[in-house]
């Protein structure tokens, strides 16, 4: 609940179909324990993680999470994992995208900057299970250790100005 409150979400398993979000039902997890981490809001670029100055022109479409190091990362629902790559912006970590059918819409979560990936693409995803652990932010100084959470419903096409992907949703309500 720490981090729906930082996050400037109440929870509540997602809104309805008719006001653009979810069907009422699909819920995630946060896919770190509270005590681990803190966030930042969506839509907005992160609390610091990229060093003072740096801008980011297409809106955040999704939530970073900043961990202890070392701080395992859990799948936040069931699903399928889609793929396991390199990052695009650090190469030397990686991203991880797993897709959770629900009804008639697909919803994915997508996890970037891990270390230590211990699931391969095709394999089913359990909530809650570890799938790897938080990488250091490239070029943040100080050093944090964060991962992008983010959703995509791919049942609408999201209104909110700046954001550079059209399926992204705010993950916090699903909470």
């Amino acid at each position: 609940l720490a981090i729906q409150a930082a996050c400037g979400g109440a929870g509540g398993g997602g809104s309805t179909a008719e006001d653009g979000g979810a069907p009422s039902g699909f819920t995630i997890d946060l896919p770190v324990l509270p005590a681990d981490a803190r966030a930042d809001k969506f839509g907005i670029w992160p609390f610091g993680a990229h060093g003072a100055g740096h801008t980011y022109d297409g809106g955040h479409p999704g939530i970073d999470l900043e961990f202890a190091p070392g701080a395992h990362v859990y799948a936040a629902a069931d699903g399928i994992i889609d793929s396991v790559m390199a990052d695009a912006y650090d190469p030397s970590k990686t991203t991880l995208q797993i897709r959770h059918p629900f009804g008639s819409r697909t919803y994915r979560t997508v996890y970037t900057n891990l270390e230590e990936p211990v699931v391969v693409a095709g394999a089913a995803a359990i909530r809650g299970q570890p799938i790897g652990k938080a990488g250091a932010a490239a070029g943040s100084l100080p050093v944090y250790h964060v991962t992008h959470f983010q959703l995509d419903d791919f049942g609408f096409t999201n209104p909110t100005p700046g954001v550079s992907n059209p399926y992204a949703v705010d993950p916090v309500p699903f909470l």
